[in-house]
């Protein structure tokens, strides 16, 4: 028996596409969040950049995941929270530690915030796998505004582990914050070896 005809103008363009989505993740680095300046995304640029990264593994479709997006004037207040929450549980900071505390949510033309949004109650979609589904996005962020042409890194540090935050941003039950992602314009291009 003789092997299928390939279609070869179709593996061809498989291979195109391969090759093209090979070199995005090749060229997919975490820009210093320093090296992330104005511009920021527009509008359209942010929704279609988190339109196409909700494409996740979502066993069940519960979309356990939210994203909140600030842009410079909302960075303020959610840097105002850092910076009270900061001086709370560390009373001996320096000024120059607050201060820097302050501007960290503030580096970036744009934030976006990652939290989980979990169904707890379902007895065939555990946790762990809506965590993941929420990780899976974050990625996908990264990727989406690195096609964009924008720079991004995805941080956590102590204000995901944070109860306050955690008020702040209604999570309930055993939702965590994700991810804070910082995405703007990168200053230079970075490479790495690979």
């Amino acid at each position: 028996m003789n092997p299928p005809e390939k279609n070869y103008p179709f593996d061809f363009i498989i291979i195109l596409m391969s090759k093209q989505l090979s070199k995005s993740f090749f060229k997919r680095l975490s820009t210093p969040i320093n090296l992330l300046i104005d511009p920021g995304p527009n509008d359209e640029e942010i929704e279609h950049a988190i339109s196409i990264s909700k494409d996740v593994p979502d066993h069940g479709n519960l979309k356990p995941w939210n994203i909140a997006i600030y842009k410079k004037t909302e960075q303020i207040n959610l840097s105002k929270l850092r910076r009270a929450i900061f001086i709370e549980n560390n009373p001996q900071s320096t000024d120059s530690q607050i201060e820097a505390e302050f501007l960290k949510f503030q580096r970036t033309p744009l934030l976006l915030v990652v939290t989980s949004k979990v169904v707890i109650d379902n007895p065939k979609i555990p946790i762990i796998e809506q965590y993941l589904s929420g990780g899976a996005l974050c990625q996908n962020l990264l990727l989406a505004f690195n096609q964009l042409g924008f720079g991004a890194k995805w941080v956590t540090g102590w204000p995901s582990r944070s109860k306050s935050f955690l008020d702040f941003f209604q999570l309930k039950n055993e939702d965590i914050v994700l991810g804070f992602i910082h995405i703007g314009t990168p200053e230079k291009l970075i490479y790495r070896e690979k």
